[in-house]
């Protein structure tokens, strides 16, 4: 096997290990940002080993579950990075979920401990939420939950801080944990549009899969793999943010640029003062943009590369996208595939973007079958059978 990836980075087995690799090798290179907070490389692997040893210390062991429900935010990443390095299962929930998704979540995949953020900058308070599960930690309906950590600060009547609960491992190193790449590492929930959300365990291969996918699709041009700067506005829990974003940038050494809701005068605001290199989301997301004025009026030169999925985008905007001078790039792709299963190439033009999802994947086998399983003829529609290295577990 190769001891490099796809665009260029090395071959590690879990996206942890590549902080700790860029910790190593370029330690004060920026890692996280987020409002004024600013991490490099090294800070944000100092804060990963504090969270895995608190993690250790609160009983949580290989394989356990961590719940996290956030916007996206620097805990987001630390508390992912941090499960991954003590072998437990990482669990996004989003902060849409109203009380009844939150408990059928979390007594599905009933997770050792709770990480929370207290509200949104919607002005969602989780602080009734959180104490109902709180009240039943010990009760008839208890998922097996032994502990609510709360951020930015504690919430009475539902358990610590997550600064407090870091405080409590201080002199306490997180112990070693060999890995695999077929090591669980996520539960990503489906949108459960035809029954209620389904947990897909992804493994580590998973989210390095989706790297190499993506990278294929544009991370193969010279001028497009140094300096990445993603701007990260997806739900945590969608396997969009944690693998296309954020991992794609963490393999890379790249820096990732939060932003807690999607607001198109704020992208373009946070693209010209970040100098992003690397923007995307869903087309109704981008339409907004570019229909924004605000976000028309801002420095754009930055950007080198601007991604979609989930929908085809329409030939007006990608032609309007095309005038940024950005490489862009659609794909398609699941949770359970390993997010991206098809993409664009570097020099497909308006038509392939708009009227395709690129090409499979090579390394894995693909189909598009009838209702009794038969192969279609080209022009026929059906459903799309994967198998490879990027299926979940």
């Amino acid at each position: 096997m190769s001891e490099t990836l796809a665009g260029g980075a090395p071959r590690l087995t879990r996206l942890c290990d590549y902080v700790r690799h860029y910790a190593e090798t370029a330690p004060d290179r920026e890692a996280l940002v987020f409002g004024q907070t600013r991490l490099s490389y090294a800070a944000f692997d100092r804060l990963v080993d504090r969270c895995a040893a608190a993690l250790q210390k609160a009983g949580v062991g290989v394989g356990d579950r961590v719940a996290m429900l956030t916007t996206p935010r620097p805990e987001f990443a630390v508390v992912l990075m941090a499960t991954q390095r003590i072998g437990a299962v990482w669990v996004g929930l989003n902060t849409r979920y109203r009380l009844p998704e939150l408990n059928y979540i979390l007594q599905d995949c009933a997770p050792r401990i709770l990480i929370s953020v207290g509200e949104t900058p919607e002005d969602r308070s989780f602080e009734p939420d959180l104490r109902a599960i709180a009240a039943n930690l010990a009760g008839p309906n208890a998922t097996g939950l032994g502990e609510i950590i709360t951020f930015p600060e504690a919430l009475p009547g539902v358990g610590r801080s997550l600064a407090q609960f870091l405080a409590a491992a201080e002199g306490f190193p997180p112990g070693p944990v060999a890995a695999s790449p077929d090591d669980a590492t996520v539960i990503v929930y489906t949108s459960g549009t035809t029954g209620r959300p389904k947990g897909a365990l992804l493994a580590h291969r998973n989210l390095i899969y989706c790297y190499e996918q993506v990278s294929r699709s544009f991370a193969g041009k010279e001028h497009l793999r140094e300096g990445l700067r993603i701007l990260c506005n997806l739900p945590p829990n969608h396997i969009g943010c944690i693998s296309e974003m954020l991992g794609n940038a963490i393999i890379r050494g790249g820096t990732v640029v939060f932003a807690e809701r999607f607001d198109s005068a704020e992208a373009g605001a946070l693209i010209e003062k970040e100098r992003i290199t690397l923007f995307g989301g869903v087309p109704v997301m981008l339409e907004a943009m570019f229909a924004d004025p605000a976000f028309a009026g801002a420095d754009l030169s930055s950007v080198r590369a601007i991604g979609w999925g989930g929908a085809p985008a329409a030939r007006d905007l990608v032609r309007r996208m095309q005038a940024t001078g950005a490489h862009l790039f659609t794909n398609y792709g699941l949770t359970e595939g390993g997010a991206v299963v098809s993409a664009t190439g570097p020099e497909d033009g308006v038509d392939d973007l708009a009227g395709t999802v690129g090409r499979p994947d090579a390394s894995g086998d693909h189909r598009i079958v009838d209702e009794d399983g038969r192969d279609v003829r080209p022009g026929q529609s059906g459903e799309i059978w994967l198998r490879g290295p990027g299926v979940f577990l």
